[in-house]
């Protein structure tokens, strides 16, 4: 399972790139609190939204895109369809890929005419469920017991199998159970700690088991800790992702005119917002800690540090706004360029080594950018 927890990240980039060129907007609506579209209910193109609660029983004829606490699709999607949140139900039709995080999913029916890829902790597909291709999941327990065209390929800790595999079964597993039912037409490959009982009637093709190393009871232990504090992690980073999303939708909605100003400057002063963003970032800490040293300075370094931490948080909100509007080239789209630029350096994130490098100059460039505004409406420069 090692291995398994090192191919997460992985399917957190997949899923995030896909989202980036996948976007087209729908409208410019931010935030709501539900969403519903009704079963006579067409969207023609792509819809884009962060949501509580949504419904589709509709026809969404291009991408659905969402992030939220529940999501349910009912009807019938014409692309893809792309959604993190705590709970994700599936009984409706999707013609392109499905790309999914959340806590639970459940593919209760309908049929994906391409791909699957999931990241959850259960996942499950039910008796009618029909996937055409792959599917890719990373969970902790996997209950199929629907149709897959393709390959299963991933890693589970507790896989049950009882419907039907056309392809091969490459998985790294805790346990592996195939139940009465389960036909698997390609071959079983499966990475595992103790080999498991296979009935050798339900698979067409070979059965490999590959063993993992041979480890110790306190070795096994603390990998159990590592790997359960790395999923803790990963979760934490994706809700960190799509609660980063939401807010700055609302400060968009809210402060659109000095965010605009913002970006704009990022086009004109770019080197000098740098500069200032970095030396921000650098020596205020140290000042403030600097200030510590006395009494009276002790509550203004608490102050100024507090102060800090807000500014950085909010520092790359004005980068993944000028970034999408490079992308999208649609200065009315507000909302669409946000969320498109923000997947970007999320993307860029992930880069090993280099990532943390450009992540630390974005937060400099928009933190600059920042100050600059600011800057200048104390000097009453800008009008509110």
């Amino acid at each position: 399972m090692k291995a398994v927890m090192q191919k997460y990240k992985k399917m957190i980039l997949i899923i995030i790139i896909v989202s980036l060129f996948g976007v087209i907007a729908y409208g410019n609506s931010p935030y709501q609190d539900t969403l519903k579209i009704y079963e006579n209910e067409t969207i023609d193109g792509d819809l884009i939204v962060a949501v509580n609660h949504a419904t589709n029983e509709g026809n969404i004829k291009g991408d659905w895109i969402t992030a939220g606490q529940q999501i349910r699709h009912l009807g019938m999607i014409g692309g893809d369809l792309i959604a993190a949140a705590s709970q994700i139900f599936v009984d409706g039709n999707v013609r392109g890929n499905l790309r999914l995080v959340a806590r639970e999913v459940i593919i209760g029916g309908g049929e994906i005419n391409r791909n699957a890829s999931i990241f959850a902790s259960n996942v499950g597909l039910e008796e009618d469920t029909i996937l055409d291709g792959s599917l890719h999941v990373y969970a902790g327990d996997l209950a199929l017991r629907g149709f897959v065209g393709g390959d299963i390929i991933g890693g589970v800790g507790n896989a049950v199998i009882s419907g039907t595999v056309k392809g091969n079964i490459n998985l790294s597993v805790d346990k592996i159970y195939l139940e009465p039912g389960a036909y698997i037409e390609g071959n079983l490959t499966y990475i595992s700690e103790e080999e498991q009982y296979i009935d050798t009637k339900l698979v067409k093709g070979n059965i490999e088991y590959q063993p993992t190393r041979t480890r110790s009871h306190l070795q096994r232990g603390l990998e159990n800790i590592a790997r359960r504090i790395r999923r803790v992690i990963n979760l934490l980073q994706i809700l960190f992702l799509i609660s980063y999303i939401i807010l700055g939708l609302f400060l968009i909605k809210f402060f659109k005119k000095p965010l605009n100003r913002a970006t704009q400057l990022i086009d004109d002063q770019s080197g000098i917002s740098v500069l200032l963003g970095l030396g921000f970032l650098f020596l205020v800490p140290i000042g403030a800690i600097l200030l510590m040293v006395t009494i009276i300075g002790i509550p203004i370094s608490i102050l100024a540090l507090a102060l800090y931490g807000i500014l950085v948080y909010l520092a790359k909100i004005p980068v993944a706004l000028w970034l999408g509007k490079k992308i999208i080239r649609d200065e009315s789209r507000y909302y669409t360029s946000f969320i498109v630029g923000n997947l970007l350096i999320a993307t860029v994130s992930l880069i090993p080594y280099g990532g943390k490098l450009l992540s630390v100059g974005i937060t400099a460039l928009g933190m600059g950018s920042t100050l600059i505004v600011i800057k200048k409406y104390y000097n009453k420069e800008y009008d509110i």
